[in-house]
């Protein structure tokens, strides 16, 4: 159980920074 719940943050640690360099990219390349 907790190794599940602990690969849930890593998933979701991971899923934000991909988002976060995402609009990152999309905004240096809008400007």
């Amino acid at each position: 159980m907790l190794h599940t719940c602990h690969n849930v943050f890593l998933f979701r640690s991971f899923l934000f920074f991909l988002i976060y360099s995402f609009l990152n990219f999309a905004n240096t390349r809008v400007r």
